[in-house]
């Protein structure tokens, strides 16, 4: 092995000093450094590291349809139809550096793949947080995914990822390949940018990745050719050949996804619990197992909340009893309870009235979730 001795590295045209090097190894650049990449804030994705779960740690025999169940913004997508079913967990089982990984374990088998069928674990996100890629432009920049993945299943697997300008539709399918079975490996994937087509610049869906657990031919028989394309069925997830849910017990996981501008796959960027909370809940919120309350003023019960942070729309808000978990009511002492008249949603909080012919100034206690998922 050989060495470079040097105490300091100039600028060869006006012999400024770059960096120097004291008898420590201390490193110092003089004329200040400029990162070609951002040091902080590089890993567009949210919730990566499975930390947040306000929904629920783990969820039964799921995988029917399109829906989000344990860890925030991770949802499972199904097509075609396919009897495969899952036990979904926030789990403990991890790779060094993380604390939780994404689970599925299958609970219900379907061996067969029919042509239509497929299942997929996602993650929707805003096209206002991407126009750093500058799509659509002779600028446009490359990006690199990273992540750590364990199947009890070998073989290659597809990542697809999707975007739009609100018209057009395109996509780009990535191989990776699970070569120990019930081991954890990480992996990497650079993808370059699209010159053709722009990110829509808006809160809405407009860019998106997934990971492919089966898939049938109508989603994989024709070669993406590894360039971007506009959205084809047949593409779609071209390469997937492994197949999770053929028997029961099979399992898949996953944790530590970073997406980041440029071609080399940094460390995972480490946020802490509070700050990935508030991100997922620009998209989920709820009450947890607290309860606010509502007062009777004149025949009439009137409740505001304020959300944690500012939601990505009007959401989707849902409002039950406190004492029992009906959904669409209050509550009040001895299980008594009243019918909400309305609920208006705005993304900062929600606004409820209930009519009843209670004695003023009695205290109802309600719940609430707000949904403003993509």
């Amino acid at each position: 092995m050989s060495k470079l001795k040097v105490t300091t590295i100039s600028d060869p045209d006006n012999d400024n000093a770059a960096l120097t090097i004291d008898s420590s190894g201390n490193v110092t650049a003089p004329q200040g450094f400029v990162p070609s990449t951002q040091l902080s804030h590089r890993n567009l994705i949210i919730n990566g590291a499975m930390q947040v779960a306000q929904r629920a740690t783990s969820r039964s025999s799921i995988g029917a349809t399109f829906a989000y169940y344990t860890a925030d913004r991770w949802l499972i997508g199904s097509a075609g139809g396919t009897t495969a079913r899952y036990d979904m967990s926030q789990s403990t089982d991890a790779p060094d550096g993380f604390g939780h990984s994404l689970k599925l374990e299958c609970v219900n088998a379907d061996a067969t793949v029919d042509a239509n069928e497929y299942q997929r674990i996602e993650q929707r996100l805003e096209g206002q947080d991407f126009q750093q890629l500058a799509f659509g432009t002779s600028s446009a920049k490359s990006f690199t995914l990273s992540f750590w993945v364990k199947s009890s299943v070998t073989g290659q697997y597809t990542v697809t990822f999707d975007f739009n300008d609100g018209t057009t539709y395109r996509q780009r399918v990535a191989q990776y390949t699970i070569d120990s079975a019930n081991t954890w490996e990480y992996k990497t994937i650079t993808i370059e940018g699209d010159t053709d087509t722009s990110i829509a610049n808006d809160n809405a869906y407009r860019f998106g990745l997934f990971w492919g657990l089966r898939a049938g031919s109508t989603y994989n028989t024709t070669d993406d050719g590894d360039v971007w394309f506009d959205e084809t069925s047949a593409k779609r997830m071209y390469g997937q050949n492994a197949v999770i849910g053929a028997n029961v017990g099979e399992t898949w996981q996953i944790t530590g996804i970073q997406l980041e501008v440029g071609s080399v796959a940094t460390p995972f960027e480490h946020r802490s619990y509070a700050e990935e909370l508030a991100r997922c809940q620009r998209y989920y919120a709820t009450s947890y197992g607290g309860y606010q309350l509502a007062v009777d003023i004149q025949d009439a019960s009137f409740a505001s909340t304020n959300f944690p942070v500012t939601m990505r729309a009007d959401p989707t808000a849902t409002v039950y009893a406190a004492s029992n978990g009906t959904i669409n009511k209050m509550s009040r002492y001895a299980g008594i309870t009243c019918t909400v008249s309305s609920v208006a949603t705005y993304p900062n909080g929600i606004r409820l009235i209930q009519h009843d012919s209670e004695s003023n100034g009695q205290s109802w206690g309600y719940r609430w979730t707000a949904d403003a998922e993509l």
